[in-house]
């Protein structure tokens, strides 16, 4: 509703029967409020968000659904997928300050709500964490990244049967120990060894995993397994699943 009020504002506009009117161009120009995504309160002017829609003709369903119901792309005949060990960090990075409880609490409060913030807070306490920061940037990955991923490779691998590799990269890039910041396994770190990038791979070690990686990758786009004999080997799902995988 506030997004409709402000688009309204934006192109001068009372009623949907004037948005209706308006232009395509002015449409997709039209800058609304948004968080900066940090404490809730500080808004900035930027370009309309937009979403896929639903119209039963190019997207029938919701994807969850329609990957609860073997509504896969008849095409796709195996599925990798994954994600790295510290997704949130690049995110969490850029927003207000997290150096204390309250600062953590009202990260989550602001981000997933107050009904769920003091399960999340048991779920990452601050004394499993060495910051706040951290704390909140494990949050943060966890619910933006690493769930979704794993809750994609499941539901692809039991609606469709297709089998589905599921990755979980932990090697923190050498150059990436350099930066202040230090963001650990960051958001993207595993594409720079998937493309080899050897301007960000500094070390022989990482070299040689780029070998590796870039064999798994050049496999499955080959013949549909990421496994073969010279780069160990990526589990199904399923079997990350029976190992407790939640």
């Amino acid at each position: 509703e506030v997004v409709y009020e402000s688009l309204k504002s934006d192109l001068g506009c009372n009623d949907v029967d004037c948005l209706r009117n308006t232009s395509a161009a002015h449409v997709l120009n039209a800058k609304v409020p948004h968080s900066d995504g940090g404490d809730g309160n500080s808004e900035t002017d930027l370009p309309l968000r937009w979403a896929p829609v639903i119209d039963g003709v190019d997207l029938k369903d919701t994807p969850l659904n329609l990957l609860k119901t073997n509504g896969v792309n008849p095409g796709v005949e195996q599925v990798m997928l994954g994600t790295n060990a510290n997704e949130g960090s690049i995110f969490v990075d850029v927003m207000p300050d997290i150096t204390s409880t309250q600062d953590y609490t009202t990260f989550l409060t602001y981000h997933y709500g107050a009904a769920v913030t003091e399960q999340l807070q048991t779920l990452y306490p601050l004394a499993n964490f060495s910051s706040a920061y951290w704390a909140a940037s494990e949050a943060y990955g966890d619910s933006l990244m690493t769930c979704p991923a794993r809750e994609t490779a499941r539901l692809i691998s039991s609606g469709s049967k297709l089998p589905v590799y599921l990755y979980y990269f932990t090697r923190e890039l050498d150059l990436a120990k350099t930066i202040p910041a230090h963001l650990k396994v960051f958001h993207g770190t595993e594409l720079m060894f998937v493309f080899d990038s050897a301007d960000l791979l500094v070390g022989k070690e990482e070299s040689r995993l780029a070998d590796d990686v870039g064999r798994f990758w050049a496999s499955f786009a080959a013949s549909g397994d990421p496994n073969t004999a010279s780069s160990g080997k990526l589990e199904l799902d399923a079997t990350l699943a029976r190992a407790g995988l939640q």
